[in-house]
């Protein structure tokens, strides 16, 4: 049995968004740890802590998860712990679905259509 770590962490300001953590990293098997560095003091954040067992077959155990922000949308906090517990909790989606439905949710409050990966731009 191995645990695991994957940090999804988005960024945003003046009308544009950014998933700081790399394509490459969001998928099953991979331990990374978001990087705060990248994200400036004027910008909003969303770090979000992904916990995962995997056993020599591959089946995904002791799921779990935590949230860091300095965004103060109690709503958009709602809504993005709801789609973790449905997509990662109670019936586990991939990191790279959940990636994109956390964006979609970003997406709705924040008004910004295009989420960029940092390491593209």
């Amino acid at each position: 049995m191995k645990a695991y770590r994957l940090d999804l962490l988005y960024k945003w300001s003046s009308g544009k968004g950014f998933i700081v953590t790399p394509r490459s990293k969001i998928k099953w098997e991979e331990n990374y740890t978001g990087d705060m560095k990248k994200v400036q003091e004027d910008e909003s954040y969303l770090l979000v802590n992904l916990f995962y067992n995997m056993d020599e077959e591959g089946k995904v155990t002791n799921m779990g998860f935590s949230i860091n922000t300095n965004s103060s949308d109690k709503e958009m906090l709602e809504e993005i712990k709801k789609v973790i517990k449905t997509s990662w909790i109670e019936y586990p989606d991939s990191p790279d679905s959940l990636n994109y439905r956390i964006a979609g949710i970003l997406s709705a409050f924040t008004g910004i259509k295009e989420w960029k990966f940092l390491e593209g731009s």
